[in-house]
């Protein structure tokens, strides 16, 4: 720090150089997911994560539609409740919150799998997803390999009729 009266102050601010960190890739690990099938519907209103969703889900088998708004989604969920083996949605989504979501969904099929992700847990927390029938809760960010098995674990207990 430098000062001088009438002229003002300096602050200088040294920052050690630091290497930059290798970014951790995340490759499925053998064995981790089984080989996987299964319709299922993406919602997230951020197109970005939309695209990614369906690209990653069909690199795992998954035969996914993927939409960026909730009232759709719910459209397209009650013209056929069967047409899908399990849900994605985000919490936060302008319209209709990803809980509103799930909530109407399993009030027309009370056996389908919703799993909810979310950025901001303190809106809603994994007991009350829970609560309301959603199976699973993930904390945003998701790596895909993560909702993979859990999409994977989730249609594995829902064949076994649990």
């Amino acid at each position: 720090m430098e000062s001088e009266p009438g002229r003002g102050s300096a602050f200088h601010v040294f920052f050690p150089v630091v290497p930059p960190a290798k970014p951790k890739t995340e490759a499925p690990v053998p064995g981790t997911i089984p080989s996987s099938s299964g319709r299922i519907l993406f919602v997230d209103d951020e197109p970005m994560l939309v695209g990614l969703g369906q690209y990653a889900l069909r690199q795992f088998g998954y035969e996914t539609v993927a939409l960026s708004d909730s009232r759709e989604a719910l459209a397209l969920f009650r013209e056929d409740p069967h047409r899908f083996d399990l849900v994605v949605s985000d919490y936060t989504m302008p319209h209709m919150t990803g809980t509103e979501l799930a909530v109407e969904m399993l009030r027309m099929r009370p056996d389908i799998p919703i799993v909810l992700c979310t950025g901001f847990s303190a809106s809603i927390t994994e007991e009350q997803a829970k609560e309301l029938g959603i199976r699973s809760f993930l904390l945003k960010p998701v790596s895909p390999v993560l909702l993979a098995q859990t999409i994977s674990a989730l249609l594995v207990e829902k064949e076994r009729g649990k």
